[in-house]
């Protein structure tokens, strides 16, 4: 650049009044092809601190570094401000300015940046001919670069930063797996290529390594997402996944280069769904919250400082008696609250909240949704009866508020929600537990999107349709379980048609938490569910309104999957809804929560092997079995064997003869579903992931003569012989074709099948079946909606009223009542048997065992076997084989049989005859083992060992701890002192204290017994090598600890004591002796703690062995071994009513009576309440003062408390279904 012509420049400047800022771009050019690109520039100017957009302009202009050729079609370096297509102007972004060039040949450029006013370039406040050349390099496709003001040259050290996280993704972006995962976006907003390998993302400053990148490199001007997944994948060709997610109630997020210093981090703040936290201006600004996301572009508005929080209420929602004056507050300043009463989402037009509200009963109030038709059918019936009609007189109401604050430069939070029933009976109004719904009301009841109505588009059969809402759920007290915020379908198929509707309740990120975190069912062991269902009863939406959860109760103890059932009572917006039934849902998300497996490790298919859920190459599976049995004979045992280890046999029995049972005939060519652990081989070992198809019992509706004139065999009442309908080789294409009945009717070809099918049923029909236990469980059900009925009615106009509610119950409890016998006859008639006849059943006494029959344990606990159980009598085919177990409670064993069979063997078959008796007898035993630890080849050969849990156990928590002389232990297989003074296995087997009853009864010589030995050195800078046995015996006492023991060259005696508090506070009171002495072969050592009665019933017995003799500081690689450590003890359930007595003083049980909970109170720091029935038999263990016994039948119990300090309290309480 000659010096005339800048002179001629600085001239210019005298007369100019608008400064305009100037980039010139120098391109070097060395041409290896003739393709042409764009190219787009971009500047940053937020950082140019005399940049005034007011009077500037931002212009490009370059050249090749030759200066040879010009930018594209521009000229070699044109005046700054005097070609008007290089002006560059602002983007979106503020202060970002970019300009794109077309047909620029590829090569190296150089550049810089200028001040101009009015056209006139102002060197001195821009990059001149004094300041280095930017340098870049144009490629062979469209490129982008990005430069900050003030950055002048290559950028050599450039710096990636955090420019965007999202913390709660629901719906922005899936990853490669289908996943909204949270992200974290980063930007290289050098002039460089940044390599990030070594770098560190964390969210924790204690641990800045925690994810460290991969090879991996972000090109200047371009971004790279990181999902924080908690999947930890870091190869450098795929999508990067952390080892940790993003909490979205806040924690930091650090950026770290290799050598340890945090050059980025992001700020800890609360985060809301699908609202990302980035920088504005984009790389270099401050963070805030951005509704628009970004991922892979640069971050825009709209834009907000900060996060209101939810609005306050000054009531906790629930049950009042009368009325109260509620306050909104918010804990944000300069906020307005607005609120809503009719379940719709404030908004800034809603009513602003300024002084306390009114909150009364709505008696009186209109109905409003309650009045809107909710099918296109105003016919009441006949025949249909699935019209809609308007609630008979005034429907009852609560009040919903929704509230939120709003701010201008703040986001509003989510709408707080809270649900008030007011009424002078509130207390008592309800039996049954509430759930408040709150939602727009156009989500449910508007032409075009009300997923409730028939609208435009027949909207209640539109599939996906899912709107946002709030749901409370209040036990019968009033008392608030969960609240979340939720999405909100229609369940179910052509009953979405009937007035009343199923719900389906979902839980997403994209509205609160991603699972609503309650124990729903009190008898399902999770506390975790993606969704539920508030279901209609189906087809019986207007019957008995209860038929499906009843059946599925029934058959929750047999081998197929059920659905868990109660009722509630529902309110939409406000307004009395009627009884709904709690239902979980059959998916995927059901086989994840229950037993743990991942979706893509199990196949879940319905009817005709529809896939539906899970892996769908599991299904090639099904369809070889299918065609297997289809093809071959099964009267072959070698192809039924085959059979066997595909499908769970009891499972299919049990599915078959449910549906058979209740006489389901929208069945077996419907409502079908299975499921299988899909592995390669049979793996019986394995449980439910064998490999095998179980099935579930879904949608039974039409069972026990639902009053529907299209229901088949509704002519036959409990006549109807479902057996034969269920093997109908050619039935209909509904409800029973061909393929539908292949798989029955094929194996019951074979003989073990059908035997094992006919005594199956047998065993169903005289327990679970049984026309006392199916009209009691009826009745029991009945009895529970009874109170809430006349409502339910009121509301829907169905059934007519309660008379016909009753007959309609009356239906099923005549069908029941005659079903069995019914049953008996079509076996008789289908497989040509001989006439049932009665076996009794007996025990000596029933506190000292019970006998099992073929498949049924015959106790109290098995459902529909009395709580007086003996003698028992049931009704078996005459020629078939009844297989009989005796089964000696704790303290007892069995000693033999009299009447119809004899003998010492615990275990007998019998052909059944006209009329069989037997009696089982049993005697008490002298001890039993509490804790046993067999030492085999379980155990990992030349390993040290920390602990070692005990083989059997009738308590948890019995392990052996090991404490090491060495500091450090245990050590690595490359260090120095890799075992030393450890503890291992030793293959020393002895049969000295071998109890067969700790191994699963198999005899000392197939045992596969080692041992256990600690090696020296045994003393190591004042420590010492010490073994500790964690040995509860709650229910035992009389306490004795037996060992067999040898030392080969290492000590001289061992000593033993015992701990009984929670922590190891050691003693040796009542022990005969401490020091045992050691010999070079096995002899057994006895502790005995009779008559100690702190070591009796403890939870927290321990019991400590130590090593003594000469020179326990050698190592000469010598031992102590060990074998068969045994715990036994007395039962002390037998005499639990002579040792306990009531003790109400101490402690309180309520409610008692009690239904189906009760409540320990007065007693502090419960660590375990243990039940026994009146014979002395534990029934159940649990470890809180809440204890759910709907599972125990009627009658008295005794309850021990047990406390962290050893306190004992005891009581009693009488179980009755008029209780809680």
């Amino acid at each position: 650049m000659s010096l005339i012509w800048f002179m001629t420049i600085c001239s210019f400047i005298l007369f100019m009044k608008k400064l305009t800022f100037f980039i010139i771009l120098w391109i070097l050019l060395s041409f290896t092809t003739t393709a042409q690109v764009n190219v787009s520039f971009t500047v940053d100017m937020n950082n140019a601190s005399e940049f005034n957009p007011e009077i500037h302009q931002v212009f490009l202009s370059g050249a090749r570094h030759d200066s040879q050729v010009g930018i594209g079609p521009f000229g070699v370096w044109p005046m700054p401000g005097t070609e008007p297509g290089l002006e560059m102007f602002e983007n979106g972004d503020a202060g970002f300015y970019t300009i794109t060039i077309s047909n620029v040949i590829p090569e190296t450029y150089a550049y810089k940046y200028f001040l101009v006013e009015n056209g006139v370039p102002a060197w001195n406040l821009g990059e001149w001919s004094g300041h280095p050349n930017r340098i870049v390099v144009v490629g062979n496709s469209d490129t982008t670069f990005v430069n900050i003001w003030g950055i002048i040259g290559d950028d050599s050290d450039p710096e990636p930063v955090i420019n965007e996280i999202l913390a709660s993704n629901s719906s922005v972006l899936d990853d490669e797996d289908g996943d909204s995962e949270d992200w974290i976006e980063l930007y290289n907003r050098g002039a460089s290529i940044v390599n990030l390998q070594g770098y560190g993302l964390s969210d924790d400053p204690d641990n800045l390594m925690r994810w460290v990148f991969p090879d991996v490199s972000v090109n200047p001007g371009e971004y790279l997402l990181v999902w924080a997944s908690g999947k930890d994948r870091n190869n450098p060709g795929a999508p990067l996944h952390t080892n940790f997610r993003i909490s979205s109630a806040g924690e930091p997020v650090l950026l770290t280069s290799p050598e340890g210093e945090i050059i980025d981090q992001v700020p800890v703040v609360q985060h809301t769904t699908d609202v990302s936290y980035g920088r504005l201006p984009n790389g270099t600004g401050e963070f805030f919250y951005l509704t628009q996301p970004t991922p892979w572009s640069m971050n825009a508005g709209p834009s907000y400082e900060s996060l209101l929080h939810p609005v306050q209420f000054s009531h906790p929602e629930g049950f009042y008696t009368s009325e109260f004056q509620l306050t909104l507050t918010s804990s944000d300043p300069g906020t307005t609250i607005h609120y809503t009463f009719d379940g719709s989402e404030p908004t800034e037009d809603s009513p602003v909240f300024s002084t306390p509200i009114t909150i009364a009963g709505r008696e009186g109030e209109s109905n409003t949704i309650s009045m809107i038709p909710t099918n296109n059918n105003h016919n009441p019936g006949p025949p249909y009866f699935e019209g809609w009609q308007p609630p008979l007189g005034e429907v009852f109401k609560i009040n919903v508020v929704r509230a939120k604050a709003f701010r201008p430069d703040a986001l509003a939070p989510k709408t707080s929600t809270y649900s008030y029933l007011v009424d002078d009976a509130a207390l008592t109004r309800y039996s049954l537990p509430i759930f408040s719904i709150a939602t727009n009301n156009e989500n449910l009841f508007d032409d075009d999107i009300g997923i409730y109505v028939h609208g435009n588009h027949q909207n209640y059969f539109m599939d996906g349709w899912e709107r946002p809402a709030h749901i409370s759920y209040w036990n019968p007290f009033g008392e608030t379980q969960f609240k979340e915020d939720i999405g909100l379908r229609l369940n179910g198929n052509t009953t979405r048609s009937r007035p009343r509707k199923a719900l389906r309740v979902v839980a997403r990120g994209q509205y609160g938490n991603s699972w609503i975190n309650y124990q729903l069912f009190p008898n399902k062991d999770t506390d975790m569910f993606k969704r539920f269902i508030l279901r209609n009863s189906g087809n019986d939406w207007d019957h008995a309104i209860f038929r499906d959860g009843f059946f599925q109760y029934l058959a929750k103890d047999l081998n197929v999957e059920t659905q868990y059932y109660f009722p509630a009572i529902v309110f939409i917006n406000g307004e009395y809804w009627g009884i709904h039934n709690v239902r979980d849902k059959y998916d995927h998300r059901y086989i994840i929560g229950k037993y743990g497996i991942p979706e893509e490790e199990f196949t879940i298919l319905s009817n005709n092997a529809i896939f539906r859920w899970g892996n769908e190459a599991g299904k090639a599976h099904y369809d070889t079995l299918f065609n297997y049995i289809d093809i071959n004979n099964m009267q072959s045992d070698t192809h039924y064997n085959h059979v066997v280890t595909q499908m769970d046999v009891e499972s299919f029995i049990d599915f078959q003869l449910t549906h058979i049972y209740i006489k389901n005939t929208d069945w077996p060519g419907n409502n079908v579903h299975f499921w299988r652990y899909n592995r390669e081989d049979y793996a019986p070992e394995e449980g439910v992931k064998d490999g095998r198809w179980r099935w579930f019992i879904h949608d039974t509706d039409f069972g026990f003569d639902l009053p529907f004139f299209y229901v088949p065999g509704l002519e036959d009442g409990p006549a109807h012989n479902t057996l034969a309908f269920a093997t109908q080789p050619n039935g209909p294409d509904w409800p029973n074709p061909p393929w539908s009945t292949m798989m029955l009717r094929n194996l019951l070809q074979n003989n073990h099948f059908r035997q094992q099918f006919i005594i199956r049923y047998c065993d169903l029909l005289n327990t679970t079946f049984s026309a006392t236990h199916v009209v009691n469980t009826l009745d029991s059900v009945a009895d529970a909606l009874a109170p809430e009925m006349q409502e339910h009615i009121d509301r829907w106009r169905r059934p007519v009223d309660f008379d016909e509610w009753n007959y309609n119950v009356q239906v099923m409890r005549d069908f029941a009542l005659q079903r069995v016998d019914y049953q008996f006859k079509h076996m008789k008639n289908k497989f040509g048997l001989n006439d049932p006849a009665q076996l009794i059943v007996d025990v000596s006494n029933p506190a000292h065992g019970y006998v099992k029959v073929n498949t049924m344990h015959i106790t109290s606990s098995t459902m529909g076997v009395s709580y007086n159980p003996y003698p028992w009598t049931g009704s078996y085919f005459q020629g078939l084989p009844i297989r009989l177990k005796a089964i000696p409670f704790a303290g007892f064993e069995f000693s033999h049989w009299s009447g119809d069979a004899s003998g010492s063997d615990n275990a007998v078959t019998l052909n059944m005859g006209n009329g069989v008796q037997i009696t089982a007898h049993f005697v008490e035993t002298s001890e039993e083992l509490i804790h046993y630890w067999l030492f085999d080849t379980s155990l990992e050969n030349d390993t040290p060992l920390l602990t070692v849990d005990a083989t059997f156990s009738r308590l948890s928590d019995a392990r052996i701890n090991y404490h090491s002389a060495l500091e450090g232990y245990p050590f690595d297989e490359n260090h120095p002192l890799w075992r030393k003074a450890s503890m291992e296995r030793r293959n020393s087997p002895t049969q000295i204290n071998y109890r067969e009853e700790g191994n699963n009864n198999i005899p000392y010589s197939e045992s596969n017994m080692r041992g256990l030995q600690i090696r020296q050195p045994f003393i190591d800078d004042g420590d010492e090598n010490t073994m500790i046995f964690e040995s509860p015996t709650e229910g035992f006492k009389n306490i004795q600890f037996q060992f067999a023991a040898k030392d080969e060259g290492a000590a001289d005696n061992l000593l033993i004591d015992y701990s009984v508090t929670e922590g190891e506070s050691w003693i040796a009171d009542g022990l005969a002796m401490v020091t045992h002495p050691l010999s070079g072969s096995y002899q057994l050592y006895t502790v005995d703690l009779t008559g100690i009665t702190s070591a009796d019933n403890n939870p927290n017995l321990k019991f400590r062995i130590r090593f003594e003799g000469d020179e326990m500081d050698t190592d000469d690689g010598n031992r102590v071994t060990f074998n068969n450590f045994s715990v036994t003890g007395y039962d002390l359930s037998v005499n639990v009513l002579e040792i306990y007595p009531d003790d109400t003083s101490s402690m309180t049980i309520f409610p008692n009576p009690a239904g189906n909970s009760i409540s320990v109170t007065g007693v502090a720091d419960i660590e375990s309440v243990l039940i026994y029935d009146v014979s002395g038999r534990l029934v159940q263990k649990v470890y809180s003062s809440y204890i759910d016994i709907s599972a125990l039948h009627e009658g008295l119990y005794i309850v021990l408390v047990f406390t962290a300090n050893g306190r004992l309290g005891s009581g009693k309480f009488v179980k009755s279904q008029a209780g809680n």
